[in-house]
């Protein structure tokens, strides 16, 4: 054995030259790895390990030695007998020890603390029972042994490593609970020793702070990981705040200090922590806007978090004493300073992102006074921890800002009823947080201004995609001002506007250029007010209360000097103007006689090819809002669009004949027909052309174009969401609850040429997907339609639905079925003749999908949804076509199949069809007649879902499943128990993957059968799904 463990440290020592020798080729490089992999593997690894720390001096052969120990304890310490426990103790710490003397690296010494802690973790307290103790004494003693400082200091970092990585571990490593929960009771039990022992550390000199350093991240890491009660932590955080004074540790004390104040036990001492902490950001608030004037970004960082952190975890105590000048004139400037950071937001830095939250959560407890709380205690203070100042600490005993009362937490110490100023906001407080607010909103208006062109052109893709991220995130920032100030917010930029316009006025006829680099053109002003009144929009348009603030807005952004300036604004301008029409859609709206300025502003944009993109886009959303008030605009859009449609993007191009449908709609049937036919014509004649020529890729694509533009059209002439008006013409077809209107000649003469068109289309391009998918959409969203132009005759979908099953284009994409599950939806009643083509395509797509052992099913799951969501839409619509059809078993026998596809998709359209099935079965007439089939099929559907649930099923499916289990049982209970017996208790019962007793299995029978909630019979079900999987206890 002595022998074979030299030879393979001697082949270790030299598979590690060749991994480090900068000669060694990739070949022997991967050799020497493969060999060091499989030694760490081998039974050898414990003996080797150890003969590499202590044998060698080479670092690469040491370090192989410390990581093979880590990997040995944390992956084979379950194969290490009881007895060796102690032996393996005694070598992890004097290994530890080992690696501290000078001049080891302090790598070493890491590898090793993780291996030591590893052990630590599974051997306390059973085998270790004073674990914490032995590690403080053992190093306590090894530092008496030794005079070096290096050597000294060595040791030190060893245990304040240990401390530190100990309850980073604890909480992600895997242990069974009740070992978890003994190992926790240790711990909690050596705290104060080991608090104790951080103390002393924090106040040495040793390193020149360095261990004071580390002994503030190993507290770190227990308030993190472990989270000790704050009351323990009195004299340390006295400590703490000392040393944020001292440069060498003032990082780390204040993450500490921030830490502390953003743990989940924080809340219970907030008045303690306030009185003590903000004499601290008083004492640093003039660092810290100094920090931010000289652009210092990790001074900032470290001071800023801090604040930001106390800020955050107590608003209410924040908004209690806002009006104090520690507060008001402390901790408030330093975060509307850090908004203001130099530099452009994510562009440049981050920082004036930062204190948002705060902000937010300050405004949250400002409209919602009764998340405030009293603060003024009545006694139950037993002991105190120095930290605050006399003025704003009332529990403390002395005035310097070091010391901090704290034993018994603040809610306890609390007494009675809520004070007059806790009901409400006092005076004062609403005074400072409408100063607070607007010093913020103008910070921020300023903080929005776009750069210079020279500034812009020379960001990367990423910088500008950041700083556009910053502008979105400011209209939620603004609206957040605006819950506080409300009419004073609206009035600042009201008064801001003028100012900015008489600005822009004076700095013409100079260019929009910046003005040099002392100054910038005013423009960029200007703009950033506008995207103010654009972030305002969201609030002021959303009730009648706040019409008046928007209609006093709008008048200033609605005069002359900006609609109509005597040199065109710049492109940052003209976009801002036309997404704040876009936004106030609804207040136009509300204000017809002001429509014409908004329909000025999206026409020029429209009318400027640096703008129509955006002007596409929200003439669309303003033509969908004003309709109503817009026919009278109509001649100008259609102007505007036919001057421009040849620079016109297809999708913009989409958006403004959407738009421009939109407005016809609105139109009496017989002023209809000029608009449409101008409107319409292009568009098909343009697919007459198409269909006339040979077909080619380039001919096809501008079809595509064309349906699409035909599909715009459709869909904007519907009614508006808000305005939906049936109307169903007079045909044979009509039901007779419906008033019927008379139909127009051409517009019959329309829907026949549409027809006629897109059967042709379906002709020539049976095997396209993508012109399937288009004829698809267009189709849809006539059947739905309710405005007369577009109501068609449900038996004329029939007959292109029933052309599209003779070529076999339905059975290639879901797009068919699609078209045929909406008319089946909206059409009422359903047609004759849509009875034979619906069992034809549903019997020709389920044979197809269930060939081949169901190989298309799970090539395309897509048509699984399609076919399943189909059925169900015939379902709800006339069930008797499924009923009175042969099609009815074998499509539920291919729901049921589905569920084993392991395919999301097809099992969710699976339950979910079956479910509905069952559900309609319960209360039709049907029932009887059908209780054959259900017989036929469901004993299959149950032995399908119990496999399912013990086996195969993922996860989220489970619910899905155990609802359609549920009404399975629901609906034929006697028959469920004959099948539940047989599946679970049977001779031929079906396995599971993590064995179930016998006498579970009985247990769980019984209780399917007896769970009459739904609620309840899914969380069972996800009960018995872990337990076959072997994870009982986990979360499912």
């Amino acid at each position: 054995m002595a022998d074979q463990l030299a030879d393979t440290y001697r082949q270790v020592v030299a598979a590690l030259q060749a991994m480090y020798d900068a000669n060694s080729d990739p070949a022997t490089r991967r050799v020497a790895q493969d060999y060091l992999l499989s030694v760490q593997y081998s039974p050898l690894a414990w003996d080797l390990a150890w003969a590499c720390i202590w044998d060698s001096d080479m670092l690469p052969v040491r370090f192989f030695g410390v990581q093979t120990i880590h990997l040995a304890v944390s992956r084979d310490f379950d194969g290490l007998a009881t007895e060796h426990y102690d032996t393996l103790r005694t070598k992890l710490l004097e290994g530890v020890a080992s690696v501290c003397r000078p001049p080891a690296p302090p790598v070493l010494m890491r590898k090793m603390c993780f291996a030591l802690v590893a052990f630590a973790l599974r051997t306390t307290p059973d085998n270790w029972p004073a674990m914490l103790p032995d590690l403080i004494g053992f190093f306590e003693s090894q530092f008496a042994l030794v005079s070096d400082p290096a050597h000294q200091t060595a040791l030190l970092r060893a245990l304040l490593e240990l401390l530190r990585v100990l309850p980073e571990e604890f909480a992600t490593v895997s242990l069974s609970p009740a070992h978890k929960t003994k190992l926790h009771l240790h711990m909690s039990d050596s705290l104060p020793r080991v608090l104790a022992t951080l103390g002393s550390l924090m106040g040495s000199g040793f390193g020149d702070g360095e261990i004071a350093t580390c002994a503030l991240q190993t507290l770190t890491a227990w308030v993190v990981y472990f989270g000790p009660p704050l009351d323990q932590l009195s004299p340390l955080l006295t400590q703490a705040m000392a040393l944020t004074r001292v440069k060498a540790t003032m990082d780390d004390a204040f993450k500490l200090l921030s830490e502390v104040v953003g743990s989940s036990r924080a809340a219970r001492y907030q008045e303690t922590l306030c009185t003590g902490l903000v004499p601290l950001v008083v004492e640093w608030s003039p660092a810290l806007v100094a920090a931010i004037r000289d652009e210092d970004e990790e001074t900032v960082q470290v001071v800023g978090q801090f604040v930001i952190a106390l800020a955050e975890a107590f608003p209410a105590w924040i908004l209690q004493h806002l009006a104090d000048p520690p507060v008001l004139q402390g901790v408030i400037p330093g975060l509307v300073a850090m908004v203001g950071f130099p530099g452009y937001p994510g562009a440049d830095q981050t920082i004036s992102d930062l204190p948002m939250a705060a902000f937010h959560n300050l405004q949250e407890t400002i409209i919602n006074p009764d998340l405030m709380t009293p603060t003024s205690p009545t006694g139950g203070m037993e002991e105190a921890m120095a930290m605050g100042s006399g003025d704003m600490a009332p529990r403390t005993t002395n005035s310097s800002t070091d010391s901090l009362i704290m034993l018994d937490d603040d809610n306890g110490a609390r007494g009675g009823g809520d004070s007059a100023e806790t009901n409400g906001l006092s005076s004062p407080v609403l005074a400072a947080a409408n100063q607070i607010y607007l010093a913020l909103a103008a910070e921020l208006v300023r903080k929005v201004e776009w750069p210079d062109e020279a500034v812009w052109s020379t960001w990367s893709k990423d910088r500008r995609d950041k700083w556009a991220a910053w502008r979105r995130d400011c209209t939620d920032n603004l609206l957040v001002c605006y819950y506080v100030l409300r009419t004073q917010l609206v009035q600042w930029v009201q008064s801001q506007i003028p100012a900015a316009v008489a600005a822009v006025g004076q700095a013409l006829p100079s260019s929009y250029a910046s003005l040099g680099a002392a100054a910038r053109h005013p423009w960029f002003r200007l703009e950033a007010l506008l995207f103010a009144v654009r972030s305002l929009s969201e609030s002021l348009v959303a009730t009648s209360s706040t019409d008046q603030l928007a209609s006093s807005l709008l008048s200033h952004v609605l005069s002359p000097a900006i609609l109509s300036p005597p040199v065109p604004h710049p492109l940052r301008v003209r976009q801002t103007l036309l997404y704040v029409v876009g936004e106030y859609a609804t207040w136009f709206h509300a204000h017809p006689e002001h429509v014409s300025f908004g329909m000025q502003i999206l026409l020029g944009g429209l009318r400027d090819s640096t703008t129509l993109g955006s002007a596409a886009k929200l003439l669309r959303e303003f033509c969908d809002i004003c309709r109503a008030d817009l026919t009278q605009y109509l001649p100008s859009i259609t102007d505007t669009y036919f001057a421009m449609k040849s620079i016109l993007p297809p999708a913009e191009k989409q958006k403004v004949v959407e738009a421009i449908s939109m407005v016809i709609q609105q139109l009496s049937q017989t002023d209809m027909i000029p608009p449409l036919a101008i409107m319409l014509q292009e568009t098909l004649d343009e697919m007459s052309r198409c269909l006339e020529v040979q077909p080619s890729d380039e001919v096809r694509d501008h079809l595509v174009r064309q349906l699409e533009m035909l599909h715009a059209f459709c869909k904007g002439l519907q009614a508006s969401d808000m305005e939906v008006t049936v109307i169903e013409l007079d045909l044979p077809s009509s039901a007779a609850t419906i008033t019927p209107v008379d139909d127009h000649p051409q517009f019959a003469s329309l829907r026949a040429h549409i027809l006629v068109l897109l059967e042709r289309v379906l002709s020539a391009y049976t095997g396209d997907v993508e012109v399937l998918s288009s004829v698809g959409s267009v189709i849809s969203t006539c059947i739905s339609s309710a405005t007369p132009p577009l109501v068609f005759e449900a038996a004329g979908w029939v007959r292109l639905l029933e052309n599209m099953a003779e070529t076999g284009a339905i059975m290639r994409s879901p797009t068919g079925l699609e078209v045929m599950a909406d008319l089946a939806r909206h059409a009422r009643p359903i047609p004759v003749s849509f009875g034979p083509v619906f069992a034809r395509v549903l019997a020709g797509v389920i044979g197809e999908l269930s060939r081949d052992n169901a190989a298309r099913s799970r090539e395309m799951p897509d048509m699984v949804d399609a076919v399943l969501s189909l059925g169900g839409s015939v379902l709800r619509a006339q069930p008797t076509l499924l009923y009175e059809s042969n099609g009815l078993l074998p499509v539920l026998v291919f729901a049921s199949q589905s569920l084993m596809l392991n395919e999301r998709m097809s099992m969710k359209a699976a339950a979910h069809f079956l479910c509905q099935y069952i559900q309609h079965t319960v209360t039709h007439e049907y029932t009887a007649a059908l209780d054959a089939v259900n017989m036929q099929f469901m004993p299959q559907l149950v032995a399908i879902l119990i496999n399912a649930i013990l086996n195969t099923a993922p996860t989220s499916i489970i619910p899905n499943m155990a609802e359609v289990l549920y009404r399975v049982i629901s609906h034929v209970p006697s028959a469920a128990r004959e099948w539940l017996h047989a599946l679970l208790l049977g001779p031929q019962a079906i396995g599971s993957m993590h064995e179930i007793s016998a006498k579970d299995r009985k247990v769980m029978v019984q209780k399917l059968l007896g769970t009459r909630q739904l609620k309840a019979f899914k969380d069972l079900v996800k009960g018995y799904y872990a337990q076959a999987r072997g994870l009982e206890g986990a979360r499912v």
